[in-house]
């Protein structure tokens, strides 16, 4: 996503500082530390940062997030049963069998719906697929059903999911406290290790060459796509970001922030490899390669 990424020595120093101020400080401890958030993480964060403005007093990031959530949810829940309505109106007009179908699929995923309230958001992929398997003989109220089911509104924006899934309770039914959601809004950002070539793809995988650093969750994102498809996804923004990366860390091994014994030939390698994979398509190698004496692929692979 091109954001900064979070080291984790970094971020183990900030999650101990936020155990030695109060809850009820940590949205203003937090806004220096901006730039290392994700574009949903920093959203949520304005979003609360904005409410604390407003009230003019402190609450801790918890009381806060619930707020928030208490204030989206009776709009999404209005516009969520206009749609059911929309729905059961179509039942009346189908013969009994598909009415039957219908109103019983309806009935399910209500309770679906309900039952995901206190943890995750609830997706409209379902919605579609539940209601694509009532089995209606009339082709313009199949499609007329699937338009209301493509149009149902869900918490799936990542804003309103992230909302919903930290102001509710985690896989173990207990509340997320405040201090876990504030190191949420940062532990998205923490480095991890991507294989550039997919890893199910790649014989030669631990070969440096095919490493890169991503953040956590968008690595997660990413998990075993081909490149150039988790490339094309957002193309622009991401060849930006490629092109800053492997400049930043061409810089850092010049400057030997970087080990040079280790990294020397890292930049040219990753990009060579990206240069492959793409059949050309994508040439982010150096324009200028540095007049260096050789050295072996056994050297490069040390570390």
């Amino acid at each position: 996503c091109g954001k900064t990424i979070l080291t984790r020595t970094k971020f183990e120093k900030i999650s101990e500082e936020l155990k030695l101020i109060p809850p009820e400080e940590y949205i203003n401890f937090l806004g220096q530390y901006k730039e290392y958030m994700r574009p949903v993480e920093l959203s949520v964060y304005e979003e609360l940062n904005q409410m604390t403005k407003r009230a003019n007093s402190s609450k801790d990031i918890r009381t806060l997030l619930v707020e928030l959530r208490n204030s989206k949810l009776p709009v999404l829940q209005a516009a969520q049963m206009r749609q059911f309505k929309k729905m059961n109106s179509l039942s009346k007009t189908l013969p009994d069998n598909e009415k039957t179908a219908l109103t019983g699929k309806l009935k399910n995923l209500r309770r679906e719906i309900h039952n995901k309230k206190e943890s995750a958001p609830f997706r409209r992929k379902i919605m579609i697929d539940e209601i694509s398997k009532i089995p209606i003989k009339n082709p313009k109220k199949y499609e007329k059903l699937q338009r209301i089911a493509r149009n149902f509104p869900t918490s799936t924006d990542m804003n309103s999911a992230w909302i919903v899934k930290y102001s509710g309770k985690n896989k173990l039914q207990q509340d997320w406290d405040s201090y876990t959601i504030a190191t949420r809004l940062l532990s998205s950002s923490l480095a991890s290790t991507d294989h550039i070539l997919a890893y199910n793809l790649e014989q030669n995988h631990d070969d440096i060459s095919n490493y890169m650093a991503m953040h956590n969750a968008c690595n997660s994102r990413k998990s075993n796509k081909p490149f150039l498809q988790w490339l094309n996804e957002d193309r622009n923004n991401r060849l930006d970001y490629l092109q800053e990366y492997f400049d930043t860390v061409d810089e850092q091994i010049k400057t030997r922030k970087l080990s040079k014994k280790k990294y020397r030939q890292y930049v040219a390698k990753a990009t060579e490899t990206i240069y492959i994979i793409t059949r050309g398509e994508i040439d982010l190698r150096p324009k200028e390669e540095e007049k260096e004496e050789d050295i072996s692929d056994n050297d490069f692979n040390e570390d």
